[in-house]
């Protein structure tokens, strides 16, 4: 797999889907339930640009958060954002490896990730070290996609204004799709657990108190419940993340042959115009293109060595009734 920041999610494309998959009125919904107070001392394993703990920490006081992440780009821009001082919470973001995690056994009163089982392939391992760096009785809890693959979204209806850029956008898009699909295929960055296994892999790393919420997802640029400065800034995020993902992957050889470079420089182009469209269009965009769906937050609780012990023995007692059952 390439560079994820790089080939795949540049810092402004996280930054701009952040805007919705962490929403407001759920944040401390999603902190109490992970069980965030003062004083505690929070891991977010595969951090990006540290948007997850940002968020966490606008719902308590005097929390202790590190950041680690395969991807040193995400990890100078998680310094780079990481607020100064803010409810008394401290912010420390570390390039690492999340299957070989450079701490101590125990050292964390609670471990979180926000879109990272999808994507390691090695899931297992990397929820194990995971457990280890958290303290006996501390939480351990993921945010993910219910479906990476069928996400409800709709391309909207377009005002006849828009046909000056859209059309040779659309066409141009598909294009650039089918690049970027040969250069950095899309299963290589999702090639870890599907959702829907994830409760399944935490009863058997013996989590206790295993608990799963839905939290829901609907965004689009065309809805007032949306404050406009969060669509005005999705918008320019957008529009730079896919300029730097388009220059960025255009640079390998097999890319050139398929884009010409005015081709390139066509898509830039169109890439403003698109903005600049939206945003002359903030207070009566009648596109209504959306994106919906829903996460998973999942939690667990890291049981003593003789719980877990005890937790193994009834499992396996379980696992031999069945097989006797159907001899």
């Amino acid at each position: 797999m390439k560079q994820w920041s790089r080939f795949f999610q540049n810092e402004a494309f996280l930054e701009k889907t952040r805007l919705y998959l962490l929403r407001e009125d759920q944040r401390a919904y999603v902190a109490e339930r992970i069980g965030l107070r003062p004083g505690l001392r929070v891991l977010e394993v595969g951090c990006g640009t540290g948007a997850f703990s940002r968020y966490l920490a606008r719902s308590v006081r005097e929390v202790s958060f590190t950041g680690l992440d395969l991807d040193p780009d995400f990890i100078e821009a998680a310094r780079r954002l990481a607020p100064e001082g803010e409810g008394g919470c401290g912010f420390t973001f570390l390039q690492g490896d999340a299957l070989a995690l450079p701490f101590e056994e125990g050292t964390f009163d609670a471990v979180v990730s926000h879109t990272f089982f999808n994507s390691v392939p090695r899931y297992r391992e990397a929820l194990r070290e995971m457990i280890r760096v958290c303290r006996v009785g501390g939480t351990v809890a993921s945010v993910t996609a219910m479906d990476l693959n069928h996400v409800p979204v709709s391309g909207g209806i377009w005002p006849k204004d828009a046909d000056a850029w859209k059309p040779a956008y659309d066409a141009l898009f598909v294009k650039v799709q089918a690049m970027y699909e040969r250069v950095a295929p899309l299963r290589d960055y999702t090639a870890g657990i599907p959702t829907a296994l994830l409760p399944n892999l935490f009863e058997s790393e013996r989590l206790e108190a295993v608990s799963a919420w839905p939290l829901g997802v609907f965004f689009s640029l065309s809805n007032h419940a949306v404050p406009e400065a969060e669509r005005r800034r999705y918008i320019e995020l957008s529009c730079e993340a896919d300029r730097k993902r388009l220059l960025a992957v255009w640079e390998e050889p097999e890319a050139r042959e398929m884009l010409s470079r005015e081709e390139v420089e066509t898509f830039c182009g169109l890439l403003e115009q698109k903005r600049d469209y939206l945003l002359s269009h903030l207070r009566d965009n009648r596109v209504w293109e959306w994106e919906g769906g829903a996460s998973l937050l999942l939690t667990g609780r890291k049981p003593s060595e003789d719980g877990a012990l005890v937790r193994g023995l009834l499992s396996l007692i379980g696992s031999g009734t069945e097989e006797r059952k159907h001899v």
